[in-house]
C-alpha cells in the first residue's frame, strides 16, 4: 500500500525536524503509540497498538532513520512481527521552509503481512483508516508545533 502527500505545518523546517526526531514528543501525536524509546542516534523501538480492529496489537516495532540531511530530509524504514505477519514500511520525508511553515512531503509504502499480500484486498480497506491515522498524527504535530498565544494578566 503507498502512502504520499504533503502537509504544511506551522513551523519552521528546523522545529519540524526535532519534533520528528524527539520520541517523548513525537509519541503522543502517533495513534495508538503507547511507548517509543531510543535505541541509538538513528534508531528506535515502539509499542503500538493501532486503533484499527485488524491492526489491533501491542506489538514492537522497530524505526530506523537514514540518509538524513538536518532539517531538509531522511528516509524512514519500520518493522515489526505481529499475529497477521511481518510488518514493513519504508518512505522518504522531504521538507522545505517558507515563510515561517514548513511543507511536508512524504512517499512511502506500508506492507502489513498477509493483510496486504494476494490480490491486496486487505490494501483496500486499510487505505482509509490508514489515512486517517496518517492525518490525525500531522494535525497532533502541526498543534504541538504552533507557537502558543500567551494571555497577560488582567488588571
Amino acid at each position: 500500500m503507498r502512502l504520499a502527500g504533503e502537509r504544511r505545518l506551522g513551523a519552521e523546517p528546523r522545529a519540524v525536524w526535532d519534533f520528528l526526531m524527539d520520541p517523548s514528543r513525537v509519541k503522543h501525536c502517533i495513534p495508538g503509540c503507547v511507548d517509543m524509546q531510543p535505541v541509538a542516534a538513528d534508531e528506535f523501538s515502539a509499542i503500538l497498538d493501532v486503533p484499527i480492529p485488524l491492526l489491533r496489537g501491542p506489538y514492537n516495532a522497530r524505526i530506523t532513520v537514514a540518509d538524513a540531511v538536518r532539517p531538509e530530509h531522511c528516509s524512514l524504514r519500520l518493522t515489526s512481527h505481529t499475529g497477521f505477519g511481518d510488518v514493513a514500511a519504508e518512505g522518504s520525508l522531504v521538507l522545505s521552509g517558507q515563510s515561517g511553515t514548513t511543507l511536508l512531503r512524504f512517499d512511502g509504502t506500508l506492507q502489513l503481512g498477509r493483510l496486504t499480500s494476494g490480490f491486496g484486498f486487505g490494501a483496500k480497506l486499510l487505505a482509509a483508516p490508514a489515512k486517517m491515522l496518517l492525518e490525525r498524527f500531522f494535525a497532533c504535530m502541526d498543534e504541538q508545533l504552533r507557537p502558543r498565544e500567551t494571555t497577560r494578566p488582567i488588571m
